[in-house]
């Protein structure tokens, strides 16, 4: 026992970790093995003594002064004379008070020291401004062992001092509830998860937590993301997070009372933990929630798209009928970085195109076979198929579908630009044309792209869903320079009131205010924005989309958390139809004859 007091950092050791060592097991009994150890420790020649559930050096000489000394501290006279203990006792939540406080205020006037606390440590950083010439390194951690051994504990039940050992996480000298055996370690693990899962990327990103946000605050009451004041109602208990498993594993390593836990979790990164163990969101963030089309059957259908879009696949069921969901992503410059921020960056993307399961994923600038070919690979270990179409210069787009849902009846490619004609199993007499292209200035020497759109289909035009990145031409306002996309309403318009913005382009190195990479800013400091992509309908309804952020949200982030969020500098387009509805735009009119009369 005296072997590891002395190799014990403070000083001072948990009972229970002599009870778990091999040297003792062979001699400790089976019935009450604590108690024999207290019996054996109580005798006189012990060098150690055992104080509640602690193991530390008998006191000797100093020590018995630092113990008188911290009695008289805490007596009930000089608690009356003591205002600022006094204080200090009754604001604490649970009686205790840190030592390094005792330390800074007390040091020479009531216990007489001569040391200063060890260089570096939490007692060195609070007393750094007292003036503690030529004091040993020991001291400190003497008068600890000496409050500790004090058999009232500095006056009982009025007030525990607590030992201000490290905390193990932050470093930070402060109160240590007891803990089970292992619990440390547990309290490590614990805050490490919740600071990973209420990172806002993976918040937005984790289909366990947005179910969570739901069924707490409700839907938001505008027509956009959950805004950061309505996510500050948003308050759970460890129970509600009982989905995780890792956060439930870690929790039962935990024998803690509620204010406890909520002492072991304080200054978390994300989230703050009150006394009744209850977590808020600390940072400010906005979190894309999914909005209806008006109308009745509209939402009814909306919400049962949502819930097969949003479960796991073993929970996930049959689609709704006559449904089709699509997600819309340009990944040229992401797929093209091979440093290893890019490495980081592509397996954030592919977060975000599983998060949610669509029946098509369109992906502009991605090839199949080439760099994009281990995200091919992931999303056919998923379940979908395939095609990509390349020009030859570097242009390459990629669709991908379902293949428990749907069927590929053919494909057509033009200068990198793919079409894909694809038939529902649930109804064979329905045929959906998929496009995805990247947009460019139209000029001479640009194909047409009138077959890709079903001109020459002998069938018909039919349903169709065009994927776009629109950012060659400025954004997604000058969508209408486009020849093919002449007249097909965008999605996000339709039902968002406006198309996707983002942060972005990406500034050059060097320009980015230290960041590798960092979106270009604005002439008064905030991220320039844009509307770089669109997915555009015909002979289809909008069921539902999932909307943006606020402009203001965007505008004024961190350059690093823009790099967090928003791995390729842009949000992709979720959207899902229903292809049994012909869609009529909301306050449009039947275009009038002409009259046979013209006035010039």
């Amino acid at each position: 026992a005296r072997r590891l007091v002395d190799l014990a950092s403070f000083g001072v050791v948990p009972l229970k970790t002599l009870l778990w060592s091999d040297a003792l097991a062979a001699v400790l009994p089976k019935k009450d093995p604590e108690g024999f150890l207290r019996l054996a420790l109580d005798d006189e020649s012990s060098e150690v003594a055992v104080r509640d559930a602690w193991v530390l050096r008998r006191s000797k000489g100093r020590q018995s002064s630092l113990r008188r000394a911290a009695e008289e501290l805490f007596s009930a006279p000089n608690l009356e004379k003591d205002s600022k203990l006094r204080s200090k006792i009754s604001l604490s939540p649970n009686g205790e008070i840190p030592l390094t406080w005792l330390i800074a205020r007390y040091w020479s006037d009531a216990f007489g020291l001569d040391a200063a606390p060890p260089k570096g440590s939490a007692r060195a950083a609070e007393v750094k401004n007292v003036s503690l010439p030529n004091r040993p390194e020991a001291a400190a951690d003497e008068l600890g062992r000496a409050l500790l051994d004090s058999e009232a504990s500095c006056c009982g039940s009025v007030s525990k001092v607590a030992s201000g050992c490290p905390d193990e996480v932050s470093g930070r000298g402060s109160e240590a509830p007891r803990r089970a055996p292992g619990g440390a370690r547990a309290v490590t693990a614990l805050r490490q998860l919740l600071d990973f899962y209420f990172e806002p990327f993976t918040l937005q990103h984790n289909r366990y937590l947005l179910d969570l946000v739901s069924k707490c605050i409700g839907a938001p009451k505008q027509k956009g993301p959950w805004l950061s004041k309505e996510l500050l109602g948003f308050s759970f208990a460890f129970d509600d997070l009982s989905g995780l498993g890792r956060i439930t594993n870690a929790l039962s390593k935990l024998r803690m009372s509620p204010e406890d836990l909520s002492h072991e979790l304080a200054n978390l990164k994300h989230v703050i933990c009150d006394a009744d163990g209850r977590l808020q969101l600390r940072s400010k963030l906005e979190l894309r929630s999914f909005v209806a089309a008006p109308g009745a059957p509209q939402q009814e259908m909306a919400a049962s798209t949502v819930r097969y879009m949003s479960s796991a696949r073993e929970q996930r069921g049959q689609a709704p009928p006559g449904m089709v969901s699509i997600l819309s992503y340009a990944l040229a410059d992401v797929i093209s970085d091979q440093s290893p921020s890019g490495q980081q960056r592509q397996a954030r993307v592919k977060r975000q195109l599983l998060v949610h399961h669509t029946d098509l994923i369109c992906l502009q600038g991605v090839d199949a076979y080439g760099c994009g070919a281990s995200l091919a690979a992931g999303l056919t270990e998923e379940g979908y198929g395939f095609a990509c179409a390349r020009d030859g210069k570097g242009e390459a787009n990629s669709i991908f579908w379902d293949r428990s849902r749907w069927e590929l009846l053919g494909q057509e490619a033009c200068a990198g630009a793919l079409s894909v004609v694809l038939q529902p199993f649930e109804d064979y007499a329905i045929r959906v044309r998929a496009v995805c292209f990247q947009a460019k200035v139209p000029g001479l020497s640009n194909p047409s792209l009138r077959d890709l759109f079903g001109a020459s289909d002998p069938a018909g035009l039919g349903p169709l869903i065009a994927c776009t990145d629109l950012s060659a031409l400025g954004g997604a306002e000058a969508a209408g320079i486009v020849e093919e996309l002449m007249g097909l309403p965008s999605v996000a318009e339709e039902l968002l009131g406006q198309d996707l913005a983002a942060p972005g382009p990406p500034a050059p190195p060097g320009l980015s205010q230290g960041c590798n990479l960092a979106p270009a800013r604005t002439a008064a400091g905030c991220n320039r924005l844009r509307h770089p992509d669109a997915v555009f309908f015909r002979d289809m309804a909008p069921v539902t989309a999932l909307s943006g952020h606020t402009e203001g949200y965007l505008s004024t982030m961190a350059q690093e958390d823009v790099v967090q969020q928003f791995p390729a500098f842009r949000l992709p387009v979720v959207a899902a139809f229903d292809w049994r509805t012909p869609y009529t735009p909301e306050g449009s009119q039947e275009i009038p004859a002409p009259s046979r009369k013209i006035r010039l």
